[in-house]
């Protein structure tokens, strides 16, 4: 079940079925969960809007690495930077986040801790 306002990435196009339901795959970026969401009902009411895309800007140097599992960087993020989330953030072991984003400057994607098994983040 999807919260409101919780992002989604659609994955087919969106179909009508039987019941005059439009209807498409999506992808919940919070958790990777699928599955077919109502966009919109026979009476033409809608259940998602368009988003435009989130992007979070960092509030101190970071590391972005190339797996979320990666101990190596690929660069350093710094203080003020933006980037376009990509994916999650997505809860590991404990309490850390992760997420997955580009740089908006540059062509580099990969993953960043935003916050820690201690929760700090």
């Amino acid at each position: 079940e999807l919260e409101i306002g919780e992002l989604v990435n659609i994955q087919s196009p969106i179909q009508r079925d039987e019941l005059g339901l439009e209807r498409a795959m999506c992808q919940a970026v919070k958790d990777g969960a699928s599955g077919w969401v109502t966009v919109r009902t026979k009476a033409g009411i809608s259940y998602m809007n368009a988003a435009e895309k989130p992007y979070l800007w960092c509030a101190q140097d970071l590391l972005l690495k190339k797996s979320a599992s990666a101990e190596e960087g690929l660069r350093e993020l710094q203080n003020g930077e933006c980037l376009e989330l990509l994916e999650g953030p997505e809860e590991l072991l404990g309490s850390e986040m992760r997420l997955r984003g580009v740089s908006c400057n540059e062509e580099v994607s990969g993953w960043l801790q935003v916050r820690n098994q201690n929760g700090i983040v």
